[in-house]
């Protein structure tokens, strides 16, 4: 890996895999018509479960997800994928699912992916 994927600002017009993988994602999402995006990560520190929207996403986070926290960030103007995806008209949100090599991350991933749906 060059660069952490999720530092792929739109203003960057660096090299390598990462910036690629942006480009793709661009492109695929440009051909297709999507109304909402999880964007899932884990983290190296225990901080809980983390969902992470716009402050026009907060209600549907806290409707859909079972989160400890939701942080509110302007991710449009920071240039992150969920900003991108809400800039093209879909419903981006992002969501910490726990920690790496941790194997309750998964299944936390898994119960917020199915409370996503049984909400939609």
């Amino acid at each position: 890996m060059d660069v952490n994927f999720n530092r792929v600002r739109r203003d960057d017009n660096g090299e390598g895999y990462e910036f690629g993988r942006r480009e793709e994602i661009k492109e695929f999402l440009g051909a297709h018509h999507f109304d909402y995006c999880i964007d899932l990560h884990t983290m190296s520190k225990p901080l809980g479960l983390i969902g992470i929207g716009d402050k026009e996403q907060v209600d549907f986070i806290k409707q859909a997800l079972d989160v400890d926290q939701i942080r509110v960030d302007d991710v449009q103007e920071q240039g992150t994928f969920v900003g991108y995806f809400n800039s093209i008209g879909g419903i981006g949100i992002g969501l910490e699912i726990g920690q790496h090599k941790d194997i309750s991350s998964i299944e936390s991933g898994i119960s917020n992916i199915t409370n996503l749906l049984k909400y939609l």
